[in-house]
């Protein structure tokens, strides 16, 4: 008996800075998604710098239902994309996509492949007029383009104190020049400077109640 394809969950990684953990958190969620939850994942590197790529150098694992698969693109990465189709891709239960900071074809294709989006963050106010920017610049290339990405959230990473993540939400909420409903949820769960952040390989560990509201959010 035939069965259906599965259709995918994909993630893209979205943030226009730099620095603020889009790779080292790409990483974590796979590792997470892979071995925890037992998730069929594939990782696209669209970071020129590929460090995603340099770190999972020979991370390509088939066990059952577990297989998760790393692809490095080119420069020419929208050129890449275009061969990427929901048939391609519906072997896999997620796919998560590591995007460059700037918002140039390459970003622009891997959001015409998205599903959800995630902003991986510092919880510093200076951040907020930044994310508003982006979230409207992916809202109207959704509506333009008919294809319905949705927000997941905001996810804080290098936190160093917790409080900082408490101040991050009150900032956002007391933004004059934001609107609350621009800027979507920040994830109560969040990621240790200390933990996934430290060193070439992050801890699915670190990532457990991120991605289990995650999850949540997606279901």
């Amino acid at each position: 008996m035939k069965t259906d394809p599965i259709k995918p969950t994909v993630i893209s990684l979205v943030n226009p800075r730099g620095g603020v953990g889009r790779t080292a958190l790409a990483i974590a969620m796979a590792r997470c998604l892979t071995g925890i939850h037992r998730k069929s994942v594939l990782l696209l590197d669209l970071d020129p710098s590929r460090r995603a790529s340099v770190q999972l150098k020979g991370f390509d694992i088939t066990e059952g239902s577990l297989l998760m698969r790393r692809i490095a693109v080119s420069s020419d990465a929208s050129f890449a994309l275009s061969s990427m189709t929901p048939l391609s891709m519906s072997r896999y239960n997620f796919v998560l996509i590591d995007t460059p900071a700037t918002a140039g074809p390459s970003f622009w294709s891997a959001q015409s492949l998205s599903t959800h989006y995630l902003i991986p963050t510092l919880p510093e106010a200076a951040f907020i007029p930044e994310i508003a920017r982006l979230v409207k610049m992916i809202s109207r290339f959704s509506k333009r383009t008919n294809h319905g990405i949705k927000p997941l959230g905001i996810v804080a990473t290098h936190v160093r104190e917790p409080r900082a993540v408490a101040a991050f939400r009150q900032a956002m909420a007391s933004k004059e020049e934001v609107a609350p409903q621009e800027i979507p949820p920040v994830f109560e769960h969040y990621v240790r400077h200390t933990s996934a952040f430290s060193g070439n390989r992050p801890s699915p560990v670190d990532v457990r109640g991120m991605i289990g509201e995650c999850l949540q959010r997606l279901s």
